[in-house]
């Protein structure tokens, strides 16, 4: 259905009921109003943001919807659906002849009902497929990130200390998951279970733009940033 918007145009799909735009981008600018509005998505959200600079925030994809108009969506959507491709992956109950029927499939509706490329579909090239950029911390270096809550009602503290490995290879990302198993039930046995220090405690391997990684995060309603900061450190000099 989403390829009826791919010839661009001045006017919506026919399936696209009257007013239905209008109230979509009302939606869509609310979530974008009241996402990370918890302590613990937001402190994920700016560690994510700052080793992924050129990630945009919500703030500016609202500001993108200022002006929108349908004739303008229709121009951009166009565009983008012209340099569409599909990565497919198969799993499960299949077998190759059925993988390839569905191939197939997917190749025609790119392609439109003549089997002309109705200006694209093609597919695209690895080398010509986006790259995630992040950025490499120091070794050795300490950077804190301190900034309040979105939300002003929320008492909950969030924080998170982002360990960076290396880029990906099977040995570390191994060696990470051995890692964090060993790590975690101790942590959460004495920082929550034993100290009550936060309600919310885990170490967790983490996957950014191709680069392995950890955290230990601790999110509470009792303690200051600072002194989640400094028990997490405490853990770890143990």
């Amino acid at each position: 259905m989403f390829l009826a918007f791919r010839d661009g145009g001045e006017e919506l799909p026919s399936f696209v009921g009257d007013g239905r735009f209008e109230v979509i981008l009302e939606v869509l600018g609310r979530r974008y109003d009241n996402s990370h509005m918890g302590a613990s998505s937001f402190a994920t959200e700016l560690r994510i943001r700052h080793l992924m600079p050129g990630r945009p925030s919500e703030l500016d994809k609202k500001k993108e919807l200022e002006g929108m108009t349908v004739v303008k969506f229709m121009e951009v959507a166009g565009k983008l659906l012209k340099n569409i491709a599909v990565l497919a992956f198969f799993h499960g109950n299949t077998n190759v002849d059925d993988v390839k029927k569905c191939g197939h499939m997917l190749v025609c509706l790119l392609k439109g009902k003549k089997g002309n490329s109705r200006g694209g579909g093609g597919g695209l090239p690895i080398k010509s497929m986006p790259v995630d950029r992040i950025a490499k911390l120091e070794a050795g270096k300490v950077g804190h990130i301190l900034v309040s809550s979105k939300n002003e009602c929320d008492k909950n503290t969030a924080v998170e200390h982002y360990y960076q490995i290396g880029s990906d290879n099977i040995d570390d990302l191994v060696l990470t998951a051995l890692l964090v198993q060993l790590i975690d039930e101790p942590f959460f046995d004495n920082v929550r279970t034993k100290e009550q220090f936060g309600y919310s405690v885990s170490c967790s391997e983490r996957w950014t733009g191709g680069i392995i990684g950890f955290v230990l995060r601790i999110v509470s309603s009792v303690k200051t940033a600072e002194q989640c900061s400094l028990r997490i450190d405490t853990f770890l000099d143990r």
